[in-house]
């Protein structure tokens, strides 16, 4: 077990940004927000409330996502503006605080995880645990799935939508044959001026750059029309997802699909689904196969990953609020979603749990981008109870050395994709997939 001080530092006053509002039966319990401490400082929470309330701070040590109180303080706002610290630790440790002006911590106003690390080690520099990494034959395994998607031709069905046409753009769906007997349908939307006279029949008038867009966990990925911004876009449903599942629908949670069975694990199919995708974009005649990008959101931010590690050609990558990546931390982190589910399973030994650790271990996000090679944007939200922002840190710090990369959290956002984030990702496409001077603000 790790060792941990049991002092606390004292409270400062700090100014506060990035508010979180937290409310209960009507009464406003106070104004929090969230330092995660990746510009250096040891993570803390700030307070904002009346001055002279009474406070209590209970801080937890995470035992496979389990809190273990370890030591409390209680106090008084001596001002408006307060700043609560974690303890300081001798090793790096998980950690949970529950603030409350509540007498029990059950009661809490407002609970978050984060990680702690000892005096001079930065939150940015964490590569995670040495668990689950990539297993020795992580190249080979992926190279027969590659494989295995080439032997089934992709019978590509391509049919107009006009009805739901833009002024700018022409909508199209489209069916593409997949691994073990499916399909998977996406939406494809192509600027108008990319076709003379803006018919199709008469020929290509000029290429267009191209973004990959994935969904969340169960979720359709619907038509996204982005040619007004220059730019055709194919909303991808790997199987399980919208329209796809009338081709191909789980009998279980798609997460436990076969996750005993790493050869036949549903990501290792989803993942193969996005390559059929990323092919079916890259040999279009209208698209400018040298500009091609994935992005996504959560789960959709491991397929942007895992399409650009399959497909080489992908020029860059927007991942936001990334899911299932980095598994170890993530499990010790996350308070609800699907790795709750999965640190639950893991937690005794034998052959079914290793069997899962190596489904995982090869289809995990943090593993997947070790052989990116495409420039990576990583946005996270700071109070994340699904998605840990430690998990990008991890997947950002694990990128070869010789990618361009970005990383970004919003302290107050939790799983969501706010604004910053749909702004830092178009920026990031207007740089790499529309400009020749495209790594000049990214970081090595």
């Amino acid at each position: 077990m790790l060792a941990m001080k049991n002092c606390l530092k004292s409270l400062l006053t700090i100014a506060v940004t990035a508010l979180l509002l937290s409310k209960s039966a009507g009464k406003d319990l106070g104004i929090f927000s969230v330092d995660p401490g990746t510009s250096g400082t040891r993570p803390h929470v700030g307070i904002k409330s009346n001055a002279g309330e009474n406070w209590a701070a209970f801080y937890y040590k995470l035992n496979l996502g389990k809190p273990e109180l370890r030591t409390s303080s209680t106090f008084s706002l001596t001002s408006e503006t307060v700043t609560v610290e974690f303890p300081e630790v001798e090793a790096d440790t998980f950690m949970e605080v529950a603030l409350t002006t509540h007498p029990q911590p059950m009661d809490s106003d407002f609970r978050w995880r984060t990680l702690v690390r000892p005096e001079g080690k930065n939150v940015m520099a964490y590569r995670g645990q040495k668990e689950m990494l990539p297993p020795d034959d992580f190249d080979e395994y992926w190279t027969r799935a590659k494989k295995q998607l080439e032997s089934v031709e992709p019978n590509t069905r391509v049919t107009r939508q006009p009805d739901r046409d833009t002024s700018t753009g022409l909508l199209y769906r489209v069916e593409l044959d997949s691994v073990e007997d499916t399909t998977i349908v996406g939406w494809y939307y192509v600027p108008r001026a990319a076709f003379k006279n803006e018919n199709p029949e008469e020929g290509i008038a000029q290429k267009y750059p191209a973004i990959i867009i994935t969904p969340g966990y169960g979720a359709e990925e619907p038509p996204i029309d982005r040619t007004k911004l220059g730019y055709i876009t194919f909303s991808t449903n790997p199987r399980n997802h919208g329209p796809s599942k009338a081709y191909w629908k789980s009998p279980v949670e798609h997460l436990l699909y076969n996750i005993t069975e790493p050869e036949s694990y549903y990501y290792k199919l989803a993942f193969l689904d996005c390559l059929r995708a990323a092919k079916f974009v890259l040999g279009r005649e209208e698209v400018d196969a040298d500009n091609v990008a994935t992005e996504g959101g959560s789960q959709g931010g491991l397929f942007a990953v895992a399409t650009a590690m399959l497909e080489p050609r992908v020029k860059c990558v927007a991942a936001n609020v990334i899911a299932f990546t980095d598994y170890p931390d993530g499990m010790e982190l996350a308070s609800t979603g699907g790795q709750t589910q999965l640190r639950e399973m893991i937690a005794e030994e034998g052959t079914t749990a290793a069997l899962i650790r190596k489904s995982l271990a090869y289809t995990d996000g943090a593993n997947m981008i070790t052989r990116v090679k495409a420039p990576v944007q990583i946005n996270m939200g700071g109070v994340d109870p699904v998605c840990p922002y430690i998990c990008g840190v991890v997947a950002f710090n694990r990128l070869p050395k010789s990618v361009k990369k970005e990383f970004h959290v919003v302290p107050s956002a939790a799983h969501e994709v706010p604004g910053d984030m749909r702004k830092w990702n178009m920026e990031w496409f207007d740089r790499w997939l529309k400009s020749d001077k495209a790594d000049s603000k990214a970081q090595n």
